[in-house]
């Protein structure tokens, strides 16, 4: 959806070419003014262009080596992991793995330094930009690289065609909350925690919708099943021509990512979530939208994200108690940094400055993978490695 956005709001001003397989979600609902091409096929991409990329390791791009030379490329860092080098994720599922994972991970040696070589040279030709600053500091993180020219370009939602005003709640009434996300991976923990924090509440009367689907779906349903006081509905997923509408009904939003835009820009007061790929044990800190930094829609729990004691009950009650002021926060904050006007030209200026070619990266061999990569990859293929916790990238 992202890209299709940027696909049809650049194309009233430049040549555009969208890549995606026959049958995918872009190829089906092609932008007017847009060409396609499929993925396979990059050797018909004219040699002048410059192709956009979310950020991933060269290796894992199909077909590399019969991109247009000449053609530029533009890396965008849309998930904190894009470039992680660990042969074993953070996956509750690798729990098993983990009194192994310091030795494993001793073998992303090579695997690691032509990811740093990557970043590294994209970054230094302009052509690696960042979604926010949870993106940036990952990366230098992970990878031990320091990228002085740091570049955040953030993500964009659909326009907005006319002014919406929620309807304000108050204290004698259910407080109507929603959730909007997609029920399984890293956003399961802070869900399960939010839903007990809303049930400890006392002096409220809440209601909470659950919109979406996943993998964890019925395990969320089943850890619902003792709450006595908050009231809680499953669902399920919620189409994008019906997004809008569903949300008008609800007073508050929690959500991560894309989900945390899509409230703000109705005006919706959101509590922008955080992820962990562990059990939430610790009272974590909640906070509304415009109060993140860096265009930031979502960072890893860290102990900074805890406190001695919830203040949730608190917020919602001042949330209530001056809903416009803050409704009018959420929907400032989504037009000054996440409008498609805010965003466009960003992007414009940052594929203008692009200047690495897939000539440079053929010269430098980032495109060849290391021989533990190699091993895993075939380890993958014949054993469902990316089950068993192996990262396969």
């Amino acid at each position: 959806m992202l890209f299709l956005r940027l696909a049809e709001l650049l194309a009233a001003r430049r040549p555009v070419i969208v890549m995606d397989l026959p049958d995918g979600y872009m190829a089906k609902h092609l932008p007017e003014n847009c060409r396609f091409i499929p993925y396979d096929q990059p050797e018909r991409l004219p040699d002048r262009c410059v192709v956009v990329f979310q950020s991933v390791p060269f290796w894992r791009i199909k077909h590399l080596e019969r991109f247009p030379q000449g053609a530029r490329i533009l890396f965008w860092n849309l998930h904190p992991d894009n470039f992680n080098p660990r042969l074993i994720s953070a996956n509750p599922r690798t729990k098993g793995l983990r009194p192994f994972v310091p030795w494993i991970n001793r073998l992303t040696f090579l695997r690691r330094r032509r990811l740093q070589q990557t970043c590294q040279l994209l970054a230094d030709k302009q052509s690696l930009v960042f979604m926010d600053q949870e993106n940036f500091a990952s990366t230098r993180q992970l990878l031990g690289v320091n990228l002085q020219n740091r570049s955040l370009l953030p993500i964009l939602t659909r326009p907005l065609d006319q002014p919406f005003h929620p309807d304000s709640p108050t204290r004698d009434r259910p407080v109507r909350l929603a959730w909007l996300g997609r029920l399984e991976g890293f956003k399961i923990p802070i869900l399960l925690h939010t839903i007990r924090r809303l049930e400890a509440i006392t002096d409220l009367r809440l209601e909470l919708d659950i919109l979406g689907d996943g993998a964890d779906e019925a395990f969320i349903s089943n850890s619902c099943a003792d709450l006595r006081k908050l009231k809680i509905r499953m669902l399920g997923k919620v189409a994008h021509d019906e997004l809008d509408e569903r949300l008008s009904t609800y007073h508050l939003l929690f959500a991560m990512g894309t989900s945390a835009l899509e409230g703000a820009r109705l005006g919706l007061p959101t509590f922008c979530l955080d992820y962990s790929y562990e059990s939430i044990t610790k009272v974590y800190r909640y906070r509304l939208l415009h109060e993140c930094v860096g265009y930031n829609v979502g960072e890893q729990i860290t102990e900074a994200h805890y406190e001695p004691f919830s203040t949730l009950e608190r917020r919602l009650g001042e949330l209530i108690d001056r809903y416009a002021e803050e409704s009018g926060l959420a929907h400032a904050y989504w037009r000054t940094h996440h409008a498609p006007e805010a965003v466009l030209e960003k992007f414009i200026t940052a594929i203008d400055g692009a200047q690495c070619s897939f000539a440079e990266i053929a010269s430098h061999g980032l495109g060849q993978r290391d021989f533990v990569t190699q091993w895993i990859d075939r380890f993958a293929k014949s054993s469902g490695g990316v089950n068993a916790g192996f990262q396969s990238r």
